[in-house]
């Protein structure tokens, strides 16, 4: 679960922006704690207990597949990638000879053998040379030193053994003479070497350990409410456009070729604060098309204009349309459409009520419904005001999921709107469960 909590008119920062995330407390239907913590700005936390909610997600760790026993425990890390570390120590007030580098870089070698590491064989440098490169199986280091100063740099680059590297760092500064209290060091993650022979065991000790902590338990409930039947539907619709504010609503209502196939187009009309309801069916060329016909998109294009057109005629004579329904018998074509008529700033602001919600309902949770969930998102985004808001309503029954997308514009307490709804839905349909 996770929540961003979002408050304006602050003095001096303006606008104070806090998100939460937890993985057993969900923030929306969790009983609050008043701490008692003095306030100046906040009202009492009885009196607006989701007023300040702006942004609300809950994920699923079963929808998601992060509950794969076979998949946590696996061993099998051939095709990640690699990294490395690399640590950069400064040794200060070395005691040991500099000026004789070849002997030096002798020392250094045999340190990191007595360590467990593996150096290459490599060429010896000279005697006055002040820099050079220790290869090894594990990764390599770079040794710089500047006697006069009594100062070396080492450079350790580990792709393997990183458990060794504070170890392998404190013994080489300890052959260079020195110790802690001249030493300064810092660590990068860096690429690392595939084919590595010790990564096995490299994987468990680097980086956080990966857990799960997010709840994998199945929802064994039996829920016997029945998701097909027609006054389930009219019921989720009703109490989706509850979230309407005020009276003499105009609605419009995107459906299927004919009335008949409408389910949501009866319960909008029953719905007191709408006085009037604009039935868009599919039109006619278009049902008759396939979604991958050559014209298609002639096709489309001619009917968004007489949509349109609809549109603006009685938008012109009865005022904005505040509610916008997309009913499960409306083809993915003409949801594009109605994306492509709602994505655009023009008819946002000539078509639309200053108040409005967008509903589209999804009889099933599967993947063939994204485009409608795309369609509320797209909206989403086109809108250049707050606030805005979208949510989604996921009604089970035992065997079968229902969703409903809402997009609500300029509702300030639209969490509190909400949960009002899902509470009506779940209590109306007697057994259905209703998730946020």
């Amino acid at each position: 679960y996770s929540v961003q909590i979002y408050k304006p008119n602050v003095p001096i920062i303006c606008d104070q922006i806090v998100v939460m995330g937890s993985n057993a407390i969900d923030f929306l239907h969790h009983e609050r704690k008043d701490h008692e913590v003095g306030t100046k700005l906040l009202e009492p936390i009885e009196n607006h207990p989701l007023k300040l909610f702006h942004d609300y997600r809950r994920t699923s760790a079963l929808e998601q597949g992060k509950c794969d026993a076979d998949e946590a425990d696996s061993d099998d890390y051939s095709f990640e990638g690699r990294s490395g570390i690399l640590m950069v120590a400064e040794v200060e007030n070395t005691t040991v000879p500099l000026k004789s580098f070849d002997s030096l870089i002798t020392k250094l070698v045999q340190v990191l053998k007595d360590g467990g590491m593996h150096p290459i064989e490599m060429k010896t440098p000279d005697d006055d040379a002040a820099a050079t490169v220790i290869p090894m199986t594990e990764g390599h280091i770079t040794v710089r030193v500047w006697p006069d100063q009594k100062y070396c740099a080492l450079d350790i680059h580990l792709w393997s053994s990183f458990n060794k590297m504070e170890q392998l760092r404190d013994a080489l500064v300890k052959a260079l003479g020195s110790d802690h209290s001249s030493l300064s060091s810092y660590r990068i993650v860096t690429g690392g070497m595939q084919g590595t022979s010790t990564w096995d065991e490299d994987h468990k000790t680097i980086g956080p350990l990966i857990e799960q902590t997010r709840s994998c338990d199945g929802d064994d409930h039996i829920r016997k409410g029945d998701l097909n039947s027609k006054e389930t539907h009219d019921i989720v619709t009703e109490e989706a456009l509850g979230l309407l504010q005020g009276d003499s609503a105009l609605a419009a209502v995107m459906c299927g070729p004919t009335k008949e196939d409408c389910k949501s187009l009866d319960a909008v009309s029953r719905q007191k604060s709408i006085d009037e309801v604009i039935f868009i069916p599919t039109c006619p060329e278009l049902a008759a098309a396939s979604e991958f016909s050559e014209n298609i998109g002639d096709i489309m294009v001619q009917c968004e204009k007489e949509i349109l057109a609809a549109l603006r005629a009685t938008a012109s004579s009865k005022g904005g349309i505040s509610a916008f329904i997309v009913d499960p018998s409306a083809p993915v074509t003409m949801v594009k459409i109605a994306s492509s008529i709602w994505s655009s700033q023009r008819s946002l602001f000539q078509l639309l009520a200053e108040h409005f919600i967008i509903v589209s309902l999804m009889p099933d949770h599967r993947d063939s419904w994204r485009k409608r969930h795309n369609f509320i998102d797209r909206v989403r985004k086109a809108l250049v005001y707050d606030p805005a808001f979208a949510a989604e309503l996921v009604i089970s029954s035992s065997d079968k999921t229902m969703e409903v997308g809402i997009l609500s514009n300029e509702d300030a307490d639209f969490f509190i709107h909400l949960e009002d709804v899902a509470k009506n839905v779940e209590r109306r349909t007697s057994g259905l469960d209703v998730v946020v």
